[in-house]
C-alpha cells in the first residue's frame, strides 16, 4: 500500500515527475505574469470580436 508521507515511494511512483511541476508552479506563474506585463497591446484591440484558445491534453488547461 502506498504511503503518502514516504517521499522515496512517491518519487518512485511519479514516473513523469509531476510533483516537480507542481512544486515549480509558483515560479511558472511569476514568470508568466512578468512576461505578460511587458506585452504592448495595440490601440485597435477593441475591434476584436472573438478569441480562440486551443490545446490538447495538459495544453488545454490554459483554455479552461
Amino acid at each position: 500500500m502506498a504511503t503518502l508521507n514516504d517521499i522515496d515511494q512517491m518519487k518512485n511512483l511519479d514516473k513523469d515527475k509531476m510533483a516537480s511541476f507542481i512544486t515549480d508552479l509558483p515560479k511558472q506563474c511569476l514568470d508568466a505574469y512578468q512576461k505578460a506585463k511587458k506585452i504592448e497591446i495595440p490601440e485597435n484591440w477593441k475591434e476584436i470580436k472573438n478569441i480562440v484558445i486551443a490545446g490538447m491534453g495538459a495544453s488545454a488547461i490554459g483554455g479552461d
